[in-house]
């Protein structure tokens, strides 16, 4: 009986032993015949980059520059101001050719005609004038007017922005201009209801900046002229307000209507990436969370006050764990395949199997040849070969054999 015992525990443990020899060596070939049918597996030496979003920064304003045209001045919108530069050309009974600067009290000094005000008025106006000026004493001249230069003016930005203060910048700025050299709005910056005051002492306007931004509308953005005053009120807290965020252009706190949609905030407040994922959108209300996948064309939310919406971002980076040499976020590069990643991972180590890898994207998870191409945010794993899982199991038994075959040779067991 004894050597019955004794003869089964050593064939088990030499069955053991061809086992795991016999997977490595049909692991391999399989290895072999997968990379003959897929893209090989290459190591290459990439220099991964930094897949988060770098921030853009405006200049400094002492390194300030020439701002580019959005096309020709329009004289009638351009008010003048001191410091703009004029050329002027006459011809006829005096030819000459004039480089004049508008005075710091609006004036333009003209020689022989003496001071002409055209400070606050439109280029337009201030052509007409001066030309009408020039006429009186020299009838049969032809005079050409034109802005050459344009200013430098000064702007108060104030209210809900980070760094509040006097920025400066030239006279063919719009309000946003402003806004980006106050280096953007806290998340209880109200833009729709931005309040502009004149240097002029004339009444304060109203701008919605929201509505330029999503439609283009320039009404909602006008010309700077100097001097101005541009508030950003907060949110009014006392109304029905909503927080959403989610790395959009305009996250932060917003003013809702009674029976608000999800939908309709998520229009209002564009800026939507193809990094929004907008088939897991979460709404936190009274300490609970709503999943709303805004993807699906029925699917909708009525809003309550002091909703939070989170919109979660897809990584722009492709993951890679598991039984891999170098395991790890990598960057998306569209139309890679799933051994193309395996690949840049360093394939898989001693330990890992080519028939065993998947693709978890969301909530779902794909077998590899599923899928023909990666997408942002997936996560790709190798599983362990079966050769590696029959070694860890051998390693167990073999102890127990060893401490078996010990007492049955000392004669513990009678």
């Amino acid at each position: 009986m004894k050597k019955a015992v004794l003869i089964a525990i050593l064939l088990i443990f030499l069955c053991g032993s061809w086992a795991v020899s016999t997977a490595q060596i049909l692991d391999f070939d399989f290895s072999r015949e997968e990379q003959k049918s897929k893209t090989p597996v290459s190591s290459p030496q990439l220099q991964i980059p930094d897949v988060r979003k770098e921030k853009k920064e405006l200049p400094k304003q002492e390194d300030r520059q020439v701002l580019a045209l959005e096309g020709s001045i329009n004289p009638l919108e351009y008010q003048v101001g001191p410091l703009d530069e004029f050329k002027i050309y006459i011809w006829g009974e005096l030819e000459e050719e004039l480089e004049l600067t508008v005075t710091t009290e609006g004036f333009l000094l003209i020689p022989y005609v003496g001071p002409v005000e055209v400070g606050q008025k439109t280029l337009q106006e201030a052509k007409e004038l001066v030309t009408s000026r020039i006429m009186e004493n020299y009838r049969e001249a032809v005079v050409s007017v034109n802005l050459v230069n344009v200013r430098y003016i000064r702007v108060h930005v104030v209210g809900e922005v980070k760094h509040p203060g006097i920025y400066e910048m030239r006279a063919i700025s719009r309000v946003s201009d402003a806004l980006a050299w106050a280096d953007s709005l806290t998340s209880f910056a109200d833009l729709e209801n931005i309040e502009v005051y004149p240097h002029s002492g004339a009444q304060k306007f109203q701008i919605n900046l929201l509505k330029y931004q999503l439609e283009g509308d320039l009404s909602n953005n006008p010309l700077l002229h100097g001097g101005e005053v541009v508030f950003i009120p907060p949110v009014a807290l006392e109304n029905q307000k909503v927080e959403i965020h989610g790395g959009l252009r305009n996250e932060g706190m917003y003013n809702i209507q009674d029976g608000q949609s999800l939908r309709e905030l998520v229009r209002k407040v564009g800026g939507l990436s193809q990094n929004n994922d907008l088939s897991r959108v979460e709404v936190y209300r009274n300490e609970g969370a709503t999943l709303i996948n805004l993807r699906e064309g029925n699917t909708d939310m009525v809003l309550q006050d002091n909703d939070l919406v989170i919109i979660p971002r897809i990584p722009d980076s492709v993951y890679v764990e598991g039984f891999v040499n170098i395991p790890g976020a990598y960057p998306y590069y569209a139309g890679h395949s799933v051994m193309q990643y395996v690949g840049f991972a360093g394939g898989p180590n001693e330990n890992g199997s080519l028939r065993k890898i998947y693709i978890r994207r969301g909530n779902k998870c794909y077998k590899n040849g599923e899928i023909v191409f990666v997408q942002r945010g997936d996560v790709i794993t190798v599983k362990e070969n079966f050769a590696s899982q029959l070694s860890d199991v051998i390693s167990i038994v073999s102890p127990l054999a060893t401490i078996v075959l010990t007492a049955y040779a000392l004669n513990i067991f009678k």
